[in-house]
């Protein structure tokens, strides 16, 4: 009994049809991350795209300062970052004739918490004494693990 050489036998299974490949390729299309560069490779005469997740830097640089500002409309910040940018806008959720200190807890939440969700970082906001009437300017620092923030030592912290 002779044997067929291994490069001479032939596939029990019958090969993929041209539409089940296309079929399988927009399947696999279709579950793309939303966010995803392609890199096109040449496979077998087919081309094969390659995803990988791209890395988003935060829009803002890290915090460093923040500047408080009671006005007829409301309460305004000025958020300072490493970069040298600023970061404006109004304390919606602080009502126009709010007490000072409810209007600094809620600016230190705010900065404690885009420290927190862009930058992975916990950071304190230590307010300055006033210079002017009914403006104020706090600073911004990274906390540690070691370190207790004491309530009503005027900083707010996210750890």
């Amino acid at each position: 009994m002779t044997s067929i050489p291994r490069h001479a036998q032939v596939a029990t299974h019958p090969p993929e049809s041209l539409h089940d490949r296309h079929r399988i390729a927009l399947a696999r299309v279709a579950c793309r991350p939303a966010i995803a560069a392609t890199k096109s490779t040449l496979l077998d005469g087919w081309v094969v795209r390659r995803t990988r997740e791209k890395q988003r830097q935060p829009f803002f640089g890290m915090p460093t300062g923040i500047a408080l500002l009671a006005t007829p409309d409301g309460w305004r910040h000025s958020v300072l970052s490493v970069d040298g940018g600023m970061l404006c806008g109004r304390l919606t959720d602080v009502p126009v004739d709010a007490d000072p200190n409810q209007a600094q807890a809620a600016a230190a939440a705010m900065v404690v918490g885009l420290a927190r969700d862009f930058h992975e970082a916990c950071v304190e906001v230590t307010w300055d004494p006033p210079q002017e009437p009914w403006s104020w300017t706090g600073r911004v620092t990274p906390v540690t693990g070691d370190e207790i923030v004491l309530p009503g030592s005027g900083s707010s912290s996210a750890c």
